[in-house]
């Protein structure tokens, strides 16, 4: 556990050493994955005999707890998956209409199964035996599709160098208790998801938000702290590794990005003025008077935090970035022109490194399913 006790007041100009930023090889894909041709290929690393076999056996006890006799085969759980994706690429107003015989509509839907049986089997779908169900659990109906898809995506994808965590939003507007609503969101209601995700867009691991009680070290590094070292050990990023790892400042925090480096984990993101303990920067409001492009770099053990002027304030925190400073270009009012200013290079890998779970979230959003 982390010391309880107060961060001494330490902060100096002097810049440390860096001697996290070394050379590893990263997890590459799997043998399968590679082999891969196509999109069937690929559907199967992911929708396995195993995971349809438990969908089929859970679907049939669950219908004969409606006193209903479902006896749904295997070949149907993936027609009724191959549906829900093809509503997400082939969008019409109404369900019924993908058995519509028009030539407009896509006919693999209506040469598969009929109407009425994808209508029977679709309510009865089911992911966990009802019977032995953990109410601490709430998330129990979903958990063996949620542990599945985390393993096969940890398993086929592999880890680039850059990697982001961030939240992003499964879009859903009924009644449910772990309905989420976040303002400024794409989708601003539906279920919260913590996501940790390569530079181009695979999601290696996530984690649905229920509540604060579902964090399994809540008392450790706050709710964003926990998520992130959850987010880490699942995705199987321990010590001594050469990824980069980015986030915001809900996650950020500095006990969390000393405790990282101790790990040699690499760190980089964004911090919120109320997490940065009695950190002798200038006052945000005096701050938001200097010129565009002004900055200032404070130490504090192995962490290392700048703050820059740009439109607004920003606030970096790192564990293995130096002071460099770069060039980059921004419009002047005054002039009409672009000119340029001084940016911290630590902003400018922020800026490269972050956004993979938004990237993924675009994609998501473009082939969302409608069934």
């Amino acid at each position: 556990m982390p010391p309880t006790k107060r961060i001494k007041n330490n902060w100096s100009e002097n810049i440390p050493t860096c001697n996290l930023n070394r050379t590893y090889n990263l997890r590459a894909s799997s043998a399968k994955a590679l082999e891969a041709k196509t999109p069937l290929e690929f559907f199967y690393l992911f929708w396995g005999k195993d995971i349809i076999k438990t969908i089929a056996t859970e679907s049939d006890k669950y219908a004969q707890q409606k006193n209903s006799a479902l006896n749904v085969k295997k070949e149907e759980i993936y027609v009724v998956l191959g549906a829900m994706l093809l509503s997400g690429y082939s969008k019409c107003p109404k369900k019924h209409m993908y058995w519509n015989n028009s030539d407009d509509v896509p006919k693999i839907l209506y040469n598969s199964i009929c109407l009425n049986r994808f209508e029977f089997i679709l309510p009865h779908l089911h992911f966990n035996d009802n019977f032995l169900i953990d109410k601490t659990d709430k998330l129990y109906k979903l958990r063996p599709l949620i542990e599945h898809l985390n393993k096969s995506f940890k398993e086929h994808g592999g880890l680039e160098e850059h990697i982001s965590i961030d939240e992003d939003m499964i879009s859903y507007y009924g009644k449910h208790y772990a309905k989420q609503f976040i303002k400024g969101k794409p989708t601003r209601f539906g279920y919260k998801n913590w996501a940790l995700c390569t530079n181009t867009e695979y999601c290696v691991t996530f984690e649905i938000y229920t509540d604060k009680s579902g964090t399994e070290h809540v008392k450790r590094f706050g709710l964003g702290g926990d998520v992130v070292m959850n987010l880490l050990k699942n995705a199987m990023i321990g010590h001594n590794l050469d990824y980069k790892i980015y986030f915001d400042n809900y996650f950020t925090t500095l006990v969390l990005l000393r405790h990282l480096a101790k790990m040699k984990i690499c760190v980089l993101g964004t911090v919120h003025e109320n997490k940065m303990v009695r950190c002798p920067f200038p006052d945000k409001k005096k701050w938001s008077t200097k010129p565009r492009g002004s900055y200032k770099f404070l130490a504090s053990e192995s962490v290392l935090i700048v703050k820059w002027k740009d439109n607004k304030v920003v606030s970096v925190a790192s564990n293995f970035s130096d002071n460099t400073i770069v060039k980059t270009s921004r419009w002047c009012r005054e002039t009409k022109l672009k000119k340029q200013i001084d940016q911290p290079l630590m902003v400018a890998i922020y800026n490269a490194g972050m956004g993979g779970v938004d990237k993924m979230d675009n994609l998501v959003a473009v082939y969302r399913t409608r069934i």
